[in-house]
């Protein structure tokens, strides 16, 4: 087993780690092509039903099946062998792809396959991210690589929508999902080849994913990491979810909206990429709740109805307090029971995903009754309280587990009953 002890490493030592460059290059191409698909079907379905409604649903339809995937399915990541799991969603995510390329399919069919995709999703990253330690070693190396994956993510959605406008001018939107579902095929190639294989986490064969749910909810302080995890992006979208009425709102044309949708990702990139290369993993833990505040801090700036240039800035502010991860990734790690770890992270990453759809859905029904700039600040205002009341126990260092019974053991043995 490749193992890196990396302690207070830079991202540079975590690249230089083979297996980790493998799922760094499979990330890589498969969210590139998942982006461009998402654009792709979109626009196929705008241009078989001509519906807003159901064009929007398409993206809707990328967050929403994450929370359904990662209750129901994220026991597998603990169940099934890492590469064997990894490789299998890949592949069943570029059957589903292909098959709506496929001429003629009906657009309740093209949304049925996407939902099923987005089951698959969770289940992946959470065999990913439960891999990392075995290849990166529970410290520093494993936070840095859980950002490394996550500005790999930020990066294509930047670079991916851009291309895919143009793409879409020289190929038809079924060409881009032929594409989307070869791009799956080199991510499974490349983890069924480059990637060691180890065994399953969970010594016990056959146990619910409830069970495993249901062990990790009697946990009190790994409730509120998991409330923390999935409320804080919740709002943080709402200025993206109301770029276009907001800028439209300010006279100017709906085009400028642009600026404020780049602007928050690339705050976060920025702000992981700093955090993880100037600050140590001890202060990262400790400044999740202040960095998490910036986030919402500036997003209050818009009580002033800022123009775009000023907007952005602000956003731009606020992604860099998306660095609050970093130290959550760790304190996360240590919190979940190392036989559910799959599972737990799986359930990690399903939350957000979908919070994030529900705002962008929540936000957008507020901005019927009040202006969009109103929405943005009170969102963030409640945001904060939600930081300060939940926050503190992001940082606490766990109880010792009772005398005679650690908690890994406590589970393996209710997974075994």
């Amino acid at each position: 087993m490749q193992r890196s002890t990396v302690a207070r490493d830079g991202y540079r030592r975590v690249l230089g780690v083979g297996e980790f460059r493998v799922l760094f290059a499979a990330l890589t191409v498969s969210m590139a092509g998942t982006v461009l698909a998402s654009l792709a079907l979109a626009v196929l379905v705008y241009e078989r039903t001509r519906s807003p409604a159901l064009s929007a649903l398409t993206f809707a339809f990328g967050f929403i099946p994450y929370l359904v995937g990662g209750v129901l399915l994220s026991g597998l990541a603990d169940r099934v062998p890492p590469r064997a799991l990894m490789t299998t969603c890949d592949l069943l995510r570029a059957c589903l792809f292909a098959a709506m390329a496929v001429p003629g399919v009906p657009v309740t069919v093209l949304l049925a396959l996407l939902f099923a995709g987005g089951l698959i999703a969770p289940v992946f990253s959470g065999a990913q991210s439960a891999l990392l330690p075995d290849i990166l070693g529970e410290g520093d190396g494993y936070v840095l690589g859980r950002s490394l994956l996550r500005i790999v993510a930020q990066s294509t959605q930047i670079l991916g929508y851009a291309l895919g406008g143009v793409l879409l001018l020289i190929v038809a939107p079924r060409t881009m999902l032929i594409i989307d579902a070869l791009s799956f095929i080199a991510s499974a190639a490349l983890i069924r080849l480059l990637i060691e294989r180890r065994p399953a986490r969970a010594r016990a064969r056959v146990a619910s994913a409830g069970h495993g749910l249901r062990i990790m909810w009697r946990n009190p302080a790994l409730r509120r990491l998991l409330a923390f995890q999935a409320l804080v992006p919740a709002f943080a979208v709402v200025p993206e979810a109301l770029a276009i009425p907001y800028v439209t709102d300010l006279g100017r044309p709906a085009a400028a909206a642009g600026l404020l949708l780049w602007a928050l990702p690339a705050g976060t990139i920025t702000g992981e990429l700093l955090a993880g290369r100037f600050v140590a993993d001890d202060r990262r833990r400790r400044l999740i709740v202040p960095f998490a505040a910036v986030v919402s801090l500036a997003q209050i700036g818009f009580v002033f109805r800022p123009g775009t240039a000023l907007g952005a800035l602000l956003l731009v502010i606020s992604g860099l307090g998306f660095a609050y991860t970093l130290g959550l990734d760790a304190v996360l790690l240590q919190r979940i029971p190392v036989p559910l770890r799959g599972q737990g992270l799986a359930v990690a990453s399903a939350l957000p995903m979908f919070t994030q759809g529900l705002g962008f859905a929540v936000a957008g029904a507020a901005a019927e009754y009040i202006a969009p700039s109103t929405v943005i600040w009170v969102g963030a205002c409640l945001a904060l309280t939600v930081i300060l009341s939940i926050g503190a126990s992001a940082h606490r260092p766990p109880r010792p587990a009772r005398r005679g019974r650690s908690a890994d053991h406590a589970v393996d043995a209710d997974a075994g009953r």
